[in-house]
């Protein structure tokens, strides 16, 4: 943990200790609801400030390494891992894959653009779900 400096911001470090899946965080989103979702290596951790849980590989996500987190519009969880894409509609999971979805399993990165469209950025181009 880094001590904190007087009159400034403190800092407080969270790890696997804390609940966290893995250490190399790569998305952050706190959610309409007020949950925070941590994208690591290791799987997928939600938080609301007290319990920790983690998703990993299985029925929810389609791998653990997970790259990116995107909250839509309509309140809808996007979540990018190295195997492919998951959307988390509050109920249920939906996952999308290569080479029917998607142009890669790789997801890097996601957007929404101003029409709601969703970009999905892979290891081998981008691709739009409208």
């Amino acid at each position: 943990m880094v001590a904190p400096v007087p009159g400034r911001c403190a800092w407080r470090t969270f790890t696997t200790s804390d609940g966290l899946a893995g250490l190399k965080v790569s998305a952050i989103v706190e959610d309409q609801s007020g949950t925070f979702w941590f994208a690591t290596e290791f799987g997928l951790t939600r938080s609301n400030g007290v319990a920790w849980s983690t998703l990993s590989a299985g029925a929810e996500l389609p791998g653990s390494e997970v790259t990116s987190i995107l909250e839509d519009r309509a309140g809808n969880l996007w979540f990018g891992t190295r195997s492919g894409l998951a959307r988390f509609d509050g109920t249920s999971w939906k996952t999308f894959h290569a080479p029917a979805e998607l142009t890669s399993a790789d997801v890097r990165c996601l957007f929404q653009d101003r029409h709601g469209n969703v970009w999905v950025g892979t290891s081998y181009g981008a691709c739009r779900y409208d």
